[in-house]
């Protein structure tokens, strides 16, 4: 997730969208918002304001113009087809609730239909009433910059640290997730 990672999935996205392609993304690969970043020295703002990049980039793309410079071409379109863009966020990380709550605010995040990743375990957690922790990698673990995926699962697997960043009823996030 460094910033040359993001940019070079952004110029993916743009490139699909350009040929008219719809584009589809878990975001969860990303830190959460507030995470230190030693290269910098300073705090990430987090995957939702990262997705923004990708939501302008979206309405930029093909939004097209009224405008007309020079002839009309024969092969011209009147018009272009909107970027189709999904966004996702599991349910384990930090930004979730932000997330979730993202497109109540108006234009906010209006070039994407967004989706949050269940699991059996997490479902399994709501109907217990159980708590549900929110965490991501350990950014400063030495596995982080070569081995993070975004698969959270394997990151563990391997026996790799964690950060609980909060712990949530998992039924109070169910509730958020069902408004």
């Amino acid at each position: 997730d460094s910033i040359e990672g993001i940019f070079e999935m952004a110029k993916k996205q743009a490139l699909t969208l350009k040929s008219e392609g719809g584009y589809g993304m878990n975001f969860s690969w990303l830190r959460p918002a507030g995470t230190y970043i030693a290269g910098i020295g300073s705090r990430t703002p987090g995957s939702l304001k990262f997705m923004e990049i990708w939501d302008k980039s979206s309405e930029i793309i093909t939004m097209g113009t009224t405008k007309q410079h020079g002839k009309k071409h024969k092969d011209e379109k009147s018009k272009i087809r909107k970027g189709a863009q999904m966004g996702g966020l599991n349910r384990w990380h930090p930004d979730i609730e932000e997330f979730i709550v993202a497109k109540q605010s108006q234009g906010r995040l209006t070039k994407f239909n967004l989706s949050v990743g269940i699991t059996e375990g997490f479902m399994d957690a709501v109907k217990n009433n159980e708590m549900w922790e929110l965490k991501f990698p350990d950014v400063s673990s030495s596995n982080y910059k070569e081995e993070w995926n975004g698969d959270l699962k394997e990151w563990e697997g391997k026996g790799y640290p964690v950060e609980v960043y909060k712990k949530i009823k998992a039924r109070t996030l169910w509730d958020k997730i069902m408004i």
